[in-house]
Parts: structure tokens; sequence; C-alpha cells
């Protein structure tokens, strides 16, 4: 587990388009109806990644942004459980565009 500041986990979370994180609005006068760094980065933030593995070596992940579950953009069928070779392809598009 690794722990960061908010300047950290805010970038991250809108990186990763976490649900609810991932807000975009062009006049600055209209940010904060989507986005508000409080429920971002409250004391204490976290996101976490869990991982599952069964005895076939299956490997689910789910997120947790301050232990809530939450979703990404990712379709899975078993939320909040996502694939893990679903998630990292995602993860790799997401860093080598």
């Amino acid at each position: 587990m690794r722990f960061g500041h908010d300047g950290n986990i805010i970038v991250l979370l809108a990186f990763l388009n976490i649900e609810g994180m991932n807000g975009e609005e062009t006049d600055p006068k209209e940010v904060y109806k989507v986005w508000n760094t409080f429920k971002a980065a409250p004391m204490a933030a976290n996101l976490q990644m869990v991982f599952y593995k069964n005895k076939k070596n299956d490997v689910l992940v789910k997120f947790l942004h301050n232990e809530n579950e939450v979703h990404i953009p990712i379709n899975t069928n078993n939320f909040p459980f996502y694939q893990w070779k679903d998630v990292r392809t995602y993860l790799d598009k997401l860093t080598n565009p």
C-alpha cells in the first residue's frame, strides 16, 4: 500500500476516470458543479485496488475510494469486481496512448 497527499490522489482519481472524479467543465464559474476537492480528497483520502485470486489463477480487482466501491469505465458483469486483464489493458491504454 502506498500513501500520498491530496495533490497526488486528486490527479490520480481524475486520470483513472474514477466514478464522480472525472467531470469536465470549460466555464470557470461552473467548475464547482462537477469538481469538489473536499469529495475527492478529504482528510485521509485513499484509493485502494483490492486484488482477489482463485485457485484457477483468475484475478479480480475492485476499486475503493475512501472505502467506498467505485466504478471505472470498464465493462463488468460483476460490479464491484473487474477482471484484472481488462483493468491492465485499460491502464496500459491510459499510460501509453
